[in-house]
């Protein structure tokens, strides 16, 4: 094979892409670092792999901290000095210890092989800052200034942490992250009807990332009894939210509906009037790009990598800063004062989904973009 993807795991939704571009004329195989790793819950062995594939079930898997990662020196080996191999896209995070390898063995002039980087950099995370670690940030630029072919990147949000972080004079391929739209199905009947509008919040509750209970402490209780806010998610804050909840007296407000299939979540995204994601901290979510499939106007924080793709101002939805509890709650009431506007800003949402985000199109043009710049 001429193009090798080293990932990282066996994902459903990165599945579902090798699937559909091996249905393109596109020689690849997929080199993964291993089934699964300890904080992922998703059964592999029901995920069916289309494509060329290989795991290699020897490496290790290395946890410091809160920091994990992989030690697969047969695969970087494998990679390396296999000669039909041209092409090496890297699809980890750059910190992995195998990157780390590979894009050493680059810097050395080891090896001519071109290697990309399928990144979804953001740096409104806080661990992307200069001052968080210097000896972070000068390992990340090396990983990255490795790099000779191009970076592969979800939208604009990445363009901009990339030009931050000094990452210049490179070829960017966009390539947004995509929705397995066929184990979805938007219900039109199911939509509320009731003078309490419904928000559908689909969230792991985890605080630190997704600022659940920092957007309705921003909102204020006067907002939070105005509407129903429906949390499809766990996570371990769960208690915390329920504490919330339960001393606020907003069990009729706020209901958790924990881990939800996509069957359910096909009814509750039906059913909603509206979609808020308030995340302090998300690459480039699907759960955005859910939201513009069932014709939903979107509120979310301008954290969210893809907003740029999927938020028209006005149009569709808005954004806010979750740093900002006034910029939270204007642009809530905000919000509010559009309901009328809803069903029109639905419709544009649903476009939006057609002209950026449909599988088959964002592969099409991947292709056609990574035959310009690969061997």
């Amino acid at each position: 094979m001429k193009n090798v993807f080293v990932q990282n795991i066996i994902s459903p939704y990165r599945n579902r892409f090798f699937c559909a571009l091996n249905k393109e004329d596109f020689d690849f195989s997929v080199y993964y670092m291993g089934y699964t790793e300890p904080d992922r819950n998703w059964d592999t062995s029901k995920i069916e792999r289309q494509y060329n594939s290989w795991v290699d079930t020897k490496g290790l898997y290395l946890k410091i901290g809160a920091l994990g990662g992989h030690f697969n020196p047969r695969l970087v080996w494998k990679v390396l000095v296999d000669k039909n191999i041209k092409n090496i896209i890297l699809a980890v995070s750059w910190n992995d210890p195998n990157i780390l390898l590979i894009t050493l063995v680059k810097r050395l002039h080891l090896t001519k092989k071109k290697l990309h980087f399928w990144a979804e950099a953001n740096y409104t995370a806080s661990w992307t800052n200069k001052h968080n670690s210097r000896l972070k940030w000068w390992l990340k630029r090396s990983v990255f200034n490795a790099i000779d072919g191009a970076l592969i990147i979800p939208g604009k949000m990445s363009k901009i942490t990339f030009e931050k972080w000094d990452i210049n004079n490179k070829q960017f391929i966009y390539l947004p992250n995509t929705i397995d739209d066929t184990s979805l199905h938007f219900e039109p009947s199911l939509r509320n009807t009731d003078d309490l509008p419904v928000f559908i919040m689909p969230i792991r509750i985890i605080e630190r990332v997704k600022g659940g209970l920092n957007f309705f402490e921003a909102i204020g209780k006067e907002n939070v009894v105005r509407a129903q806010f429906i949390i499809a998610g766990d996570g371990e804050d769960k208690d915390k939210f329920i504490d919330y909840i339960k001393d606020n007296g907003f069990e009729s407000n706020i209901n958790l509906m924990g881990f939800c299939d996509s069957f359910k979540m096909s009814e509750l995204y039906s059913k909603a009037n509206a979609f808020i994601l308030p995340s302090f901290s998300d690459p480039s979510p699907l759960s955005l790009v859910e939201a513009l499939y069932f014709h939903l106007p979107v509120l979310c924080s301008d954290h969210c990598g893809n907003h740029f793709e999927a938020v028209e101002d006005g149009d569709n939805g808005l954004t806010f800063s979750p740093l900002s509890p006034d910029s939270i709650k204007l642009q809530f009431e905000r919000f509010m004062l559009m309901r009328d506007k809803w069903e029109r800003m639905g419709e544009r949402s649903a476009e939006i989904y057609k002209e950026r985000f449909n599988t088959v199109s964002v592969i099409k043009q991947f292709v056609a973009d990574y035959s310009k710049v690969s061997f």
